[in-house]
């Protein structure tokens, strides 16, 4: 089950990049979260955490699955453990791809990042950026305001890619998807207002019980390596590095991507 990030975005890139090939050697199952992509039609349903969840353990009976491993990309990590949390019984393992059980800390590694690179990347918005940098707000507050300086391109040109090519190539698939306009901005409302994204939640911290590894790019600057060291601790999971990835390493190296997770799924031990 592909869990995808955001909160807010889809599961369209991730199918394109990888979906004919993981399916080769597992049933996999895509869907586009409440509130985001082609589930967003339904404006009075409520949204957050609890409601994404529920919607998960729903999919799963619909499809038939005793149990399930969750594949889950950046904030999907959260949702993907916050399941494992409530339904152990249904997960037979977690591949955590750039993800974090502390999201705060990951978001002032990017603001921190931004800043340090700003003299050389926007020298024009610098000064603004090392400004912001240094506020009291809310790391997810600060960010946006960097975002709404430089852009979202040249940002996450910096903060989430390698290769321009890469990152040329989804943005290319986003536009194909036509979906980017369609999550509705409740969804990062929802999940702030159940503080999900301005704390780190008690639930998502401490040992998983069932088998699971961490992806993490060993180019990305969304999470950090030392907050992906720390969550793969407190987890009680291995890293696994993609040599040659950002934050999107299913899009950036796929072959290998899709190497180790079929050889997690191939290999793991009953929970």
């Amino acid at each position: 089950m592909y869990v995808h990030g955001g909160p807010g975005y889809n599961a369209f890139a991730f199918d394109r990049a990888v979906g004919e090939e993981l399916a080769r050697n597992t049933r996999l199952v895509l869907t586009d979260q409440r509130g985001c992509g082609r589930s967003a039609a339904a404006t009075e349903a409520p949204l957050g955490m609890n409601a994404t969840v529920d919607d998960l353990e729903a999919l799963r009976k619909t499809v038939g699955a005793s149990r399930w491993t969750l594949l889950a990309h950046s904030f999907g990590g959260l949702v993907a453990v916050e399941y494992a949390r409530r339904y152990p019984e249904a997960v037979a393992g977690l591949v955590l791809v750039e993800t974090t059980a502390d999201l705060p800390d990951a978001l002032e590694h990017q603001v921190a990042t931004a800043a340090a690179l700003a003299p050389e990347a926007w020298s024009q918005h610098a000064p603004g950026i090392a400004a912001i940098a240094g506020d009291d707000g809310s790391p997810m507050n600060r960010l946006l305001k960097i975002y709404g300086l430089v852009g979202p391109s040249a940002l996450q040109g910096r903060l989430h890619w390698r290769d321009a090519a890469m990152q040329a190539k989804a943005d290319a698939w986003d536009v194909d998807s036509g979906l980017l306009a369609c999550s509705r901005p409740e969804v990062l409302s929802a999940y702030r207002e159940g503080g999900w994204i301005d704390g780190a939640p008690a639930s998502l911290a401490g040992p998983l019980r069932m088998p699971a590894i961490l992806v993490g790019g060993r180019h990305s600057n969304v999470i950090g390596e030392e907050n992906l060291e720390r969550s793969a601790e407190g987890w009680g999971v291995p890293i696994v590095w993609m040599e040659h990835s950002g934050h999107f390493p299913y899009i950036e190296e796929p072959v290998v991507f899709t190497r180790a997770v079929t050889s997690f799924v191939a290999r793991r031990p009953e929970p």
